[in-house]
């Protein structure tokens, strides 16, 4: 369509031609929407199959008793030969600026920036509260950004990406055989995740 024919449409009907303006702007930003949905949602797939692989056992969408009455939640707990690992899963696009020591890390996408809390501290939290119940099993714990995110500057300690991931943890021992207390600490584990997660949708029925 010519510019002189869209025009010709908004002298004729201009009210019309603001409301075509705005469904197309609609539809844009929906099909925006979806296609990152579609491309969160394979990250976080890809991501699943790498930590599936990465020991004997895990569990999704953690929930743990925070010993107030209330709960911690994470998003995976990986049953390894090595110990118990934890990982929180960050979602950003772009460029990702951040360090161990920094409390605000920064996402720049073209010339827009965006500042978002250091996910480091928090997933340590989550390493005591699951240490507090794993007894002598040694527990560690990784941030792990999806493959959307790009760190120009280099990527902090702690943190691993989805192509990383496996070689950031790989096992220091021989063979992949889970030792029989960490096996017994594990199956406790999830016993009381299963339970919380219980407690947690009873709660928002």
């Amino acid at each position: 369509m010519s510019v002189s024919e869209l025009k010709d449409i908004y002298n004729t009907n201009p009210e019309y031609f603001y409301i075509a303006i705005g469904v197309f702007v609609a539809l844009c930003s929906l099909l925006w929407k979806i296609i990152k949905f579609v491309n969160k949602d394979a990250e976080n797939k890809k991501i699943r199959k790498i930590i599936k692989n990465l020991g004997a056992d895990f569990v999704q969408n953690v929930a743990i008793p925070d010993g107030l009455e209330g709960f911690i939640f994470f998003d995976y707990m990986v049953l390894t030969p090595t110990g118990i690992l934890v990982v929180d899963v960050q979602n950003y696009n772009g460029y990702i600026f951040g360090g161990e020591t920094i409390n605000e890390w920064t996402q720049m996408i073209g010339r827009k920036s965006y500042k978002f809390r250091n996910p480091l501290p928090g997933n340590q939290n989550h390493v005591l509260s699951v240490k507090e119940h794993a007894g002598d099993v040694p527990v560690q714990g990784r941030i792990v950004f999806t493959s959307m995110g790009e760190f120009p500057k280099g990527i902090p300690k702690g943190v691993s990406t989805t192509g990383s991931l496996k070689e950031d943890v790989s096992f220091s021992v021989v063979g992949n055989a889970v030792p029989e207390i960490y096996q017994k600490t594990w199956n406790e584990l999830l016993a009381m995740v299963k339970k919380a997660n219980q407690q947690v949708s009873s709660q928002k029925k």
